[in-house]
């Protein structure tokens, strides 16, 4: 179930985002451009700083990096507030352009679809379907 709150459009069918693996939104992030993705990362929701990290240990680090700005609605919901500081997985629309609060980071996600808890599994099979399916 996603969380709501994440976002003011209507919810989209899953199977229109595409695996991605967070390092290459990251680092390649106009190739992603404007894109239906699927990602998995570190959830951080607070004022001026809700953001998706690659992993636990980046988010410690403070690796700007690895970072991307999550687009949710401001005050969160309590459901996506329980989300921080926890693995989850995003499908939302990509923004190279737009890189959160004072250019914190690599890009935004928005009209996001689905914010729900992701177990080491499921984050380890998305990497997987990345891989097999990059594009």
């Amino acid at each position: 179930m996603a969380a709501a709150g994440c976002g003011d459009s209507a919810p989209i069918d899953g199977s229109a985002y595409r695996d991605v693996l967070f390092e290459n939104l990251t680092g390649s992030s106009f190739h992603y451009h404007d894109k239906l993705v699927r990602v998995v990362g570190v959830c951080q929701i607070e004022f001026e700083g809700t953001v998706l990290w690659l992993n636990g240990q980046a988010q410690t680090e403070g690796r700007q990096d690895n970072i991307l700005w999550l687009n949710v609605a401001w005050p969160p919901t309590p459901d996506v507030k329980a989300l921080s500081g926890q693995l989850v997985l995003v499908e939302a629309h990509f923004d190279a352009r737009h890189k959160g609060h004072m250019g914190c980071c690599n890009g935004q996600l928005d009209r996001i679809n689905r914010l729900l808890p992701a177990t080491p599994n499921a984050a380890n099979d998305q990497r997987r379907r990345a891989m097999d399916g990059a594009f």
